[in-house]
């Protein structure tokens, strides 16, 4: 007769996570190649992970034992470095940005930040990890969850200790590594697949344990032609060709959608010489994506604000650079949750990358407001009304208070774009040609998507007859825009 542990070990049978393995168990054609990797730690996890230096060392390992044997790869701690940054850890984009600020990469493969796990169970892969698409960095969150521990004691009653303890660890080991392979896989190029069954879906499974071949085509592609293919234009091109003839050759249900499209939309940018060989500028909205904000737009308006922020979360995710989306993201996140500390985190990193936007500077006051820090509240009401000032008294023909707003927000935030293409436009329409170029000339180093920056920076020129400073102004437009500068 069975004993009530023995239903409960078997049942503790099915919980166990599939074993990661590749695809192929042929020995890869390519030469055995190391990917150096640097590890940047948190203060949050490093008081969660308290062996965290061998700890990352061994999920590499473990994500090299999945990959050495059908791509050649090895990953290696090229070092490891505690990460003092400001902010918590609930906004991995927030983190993703800090750490491309810190460390470029351009001296190793992978850069990789790790930060808290999360207090609540969750499965989607936004939440456990986030990375750069094409690019070199990652952010990683800590795998223990206090939630599933605690429901495995309640529900294997009978259960000795230690296996219970194994099967919490080896679910604990197999999401580390396989949430690492999918944000590798990422910063290849690599996007999600609709069939749970694969690990580049958007949400983890246990019984998740390898690519799809497609994927694995998409992998073994990219890695051929990296790294140089992320250091010279001519190498990034014949990635960006191959890649795009994988796509377009390739008729598969699950890479169909938004995601391909994107990926598709970075080929072409690199072919006509426009993909940065760094981190990506804002990428054009692809018109599914429009799409899709114009349905977000359509649930807020009808009061489901939870639902259009959930919904809205992968194009936060897929146009990190792009003012109109994370502008969008901070208003649902006030709107949806305003208590939590990750709203606060997500307006601060928006508001830091575009500082004359006044939504988000009174999104970030009525946050002030709710939780009682009144003087910050002000601080920020009165840049609004700065940058709202001279938006109207322009429109009104009243130039000189609004010269004086823009100065004044200036002194304030010294790299306010707006502000410099408005005392640009104001000084071109007086005849200041020099103060015009200077301004116009700071918005396009400090923006060089502002495509009418650069033709009002150009009339100047042409202008004052500064046809060297035009030729140089035109070219770098033919670079930026991959068409010319009239």
């Amino acid at each position: 007769m069975k004993r009530p542990v023995d239903y409960e070990r078997e049942y503790a049978r099915t919980l166990v996570p599939k074993r990661l393995e590749n695809a192929s168990q042929a020995p890869s054609s390519s030469p055995r190649r190391t990917l150096r990797v640097r590890v940047y730690a948190d203060a949050d996890y490093r008081s969660q992970v308290l062996r965290w230096e061998p700890g990352i060392e061994a999920q590499l390992r473990r994500a090299t034992d999945v990959v050495e044997g059908q791509f050649g790869v090895v990953f290696e701690v090229d070092s490891t470095r505690k990460w003092d940054r400001a902010g918590g850890s609930q906004d991995l984009e927030t983190a993703l940005n800090q750490l491309e600020a810190l460390d470029a990469g351009e001296d190793v493969d992978l850069v990789i930040g790790l930060v808290s796990a999360l207090p609540i169970f969750t499965t989607s892969h936004h939440q456990l990890g986030v990375a750069r698409p094409f690019g070199r960095h990652c952010i990683l969150r800590g795998m223990d969850n206090p939630e599933e521990h605690k429901a495995l004691l309640s529900v294997f009653t009978h259960l000795p200790d230690q296996e219970r303890e194994t099967l919490y660890r080896e679910r604990k080991l197999h999401k580390e590594t396989s949430v690492l392979l999918h944000e590798w896989a990422h910063t290849l190029g690599v996007f999600h697949v609709q069939d749970s069954h694969w690990m580049m879906h958007p949400s983890y499974e246990p019984a998740q344990a390898a690519f799809a071949p497609q994927t694995q085509q998409h992998l073994a592609l990219s890695l051929r032609h990296l790294p140089q293919g992320r250091r010279d234009r001519e190498a990034q091109q014949a990635w960006a060709r191959e890649l795009k003839a994988l796509l377009t050759a390739t008729v598969w249900p699950d890479w169909e959608g938004a995601d391909k499209e994107s990926a598709l939309a970075w080929t072409e940018r690199a072919l006509s010489g426009q993909a940065p060989l760094g981190p990506e500028p804002a990428s054009p909205i692809l018109p599914a994506d429009r799409r899709r904000i114009d349905e977000v737009i359509a649930l807020d308006k009808q009061g489901r604000v939870e639902v259009a922020a959930q919904q809205f979360e992968p194009l936060v995710q897929r146009y990190p650079r792009d003012e109109q989306v994370q502008v969008m993201a901070c208003y649902l996140a006030v709107r949806a949750a305003p208590k939590l500390p990750a709203t606060r985190e997500r307006c601060e990193s928006t508001l830091s990358r575009f500082p004359e936007q006044v939504p988000i500077l009174m999104n970030l006051a009525m946050l002030h407001l709710q939780s009682g820090s009144h003087a910050e509240a002000q601080a920020l009401l009165v840049k609004a009304r700065r940058q709202l000032e001279a938006q109207l008294n322009l429109r009104g023909g009243q130039l000189g208070p609004a010269r004086t707003a823009c100065r004044k927000a200036l002194a304030a935030h010294p790299e306010a774009v707006q502000a410099h293409f408005l005392l640009g436009w104001m000084a071109a329409n007086t005849r200041a040609g020099q103060e015009a170029r200077t301004h116009l000339e700071q918005v396009v180093a400090l923006e060089p998507a502002h495509q009418d920056a650069w033709k009002l920076l150009a009339e100047q020129y042409r202008t004052a007859g500064k046809s060297s400073e035009l030729k140089d102004l035109q070219q770098r437009y033919r670079t930026q825009f991959a068409r010319e500068l009239r």
